[in-house]
């Protein structure tokens, strides 16, 4: 997938597909990012900072507290642990009227994992009240929090993680409109 922000304040292009990590890390320098090392005071402050699976949780999941109206993870692949932690993490933000939508494959198509187990967490997850959308064809991970703040990158956020994945945090809506678009328009 391509995430053209030429239009966009923070970035010039940002071609975010298969290629090699150092790579692409060494690419995202050049144009301005960060490597994460530090404390970050406000949402917006934290934003062009690239993160690896060592870093990012605290800024992500207070990104996720901070949520007002909604979040949408895109995450292909399912974990019994990371789902049942989240539904236990997202209880405060569905009491304050948070929409939290989850998009990830359709059972049939789930590459890992018994059917059973997947349809289990599918199910937690519905029960919990989170909204389900179920694809045939998705790779991208990704979240949207507010329809401003954007993680992307490798990160499976609710299921397995690599010790190589890395994330980048956006504060941009035209950034996160595109995102959304492109999960709404499949199929």
């Amino acid at each position: 997938m391509t995430l053209n922000l030429s239009n966009f304040s923070q970035s010039r292009f940002l071609y975010l597909g298969e290629e090699e990590d150092g790579k692409r890390l060494k690419a995202y320098k050049k144009i301005g990012y960060q490597i994460y090392q530090h404390e970050i005071g406000s949402i917006e402050a934290g934003a062009g900072f690239i993160y690896d699976s060592e870093s990012y949780l605290d800024t992500y999941r207070k990104d996720l507290m901070a949520a007002r109206k909604e979040i949408v993870i895109c995450s292909p692949g399912l974990r019994a642990g990371r789902v049942h932690e989240y539904v236990r993490f997202f209880m405060p933000l569905f009491e304050r009227g948070v929409r939290i939508t989850v998009v990830t494959w359709q059972m049939d198509f789930d590459r890992y994992g018994s059917s059973e187990a997947r349809a289990e967490l599918l199910y937690d997850l519905r029960t919990a009240g989170v909204d389900l959308r179920l694809l045939e064809n998705i790779s991208e991970h990704f979240t949207v929090i507010d329809r401003e703040v954007v993680w992307y990158g490798s990160m499976n956020f609710l299921g397995k993680e690599d010790i190589e994945d890395n994330l980048m945090r956006i504060c941009n809506s035209e950034a996160a409109a595109e995102l959304l678009e492109n999960v709404c328009a499949e199929k």
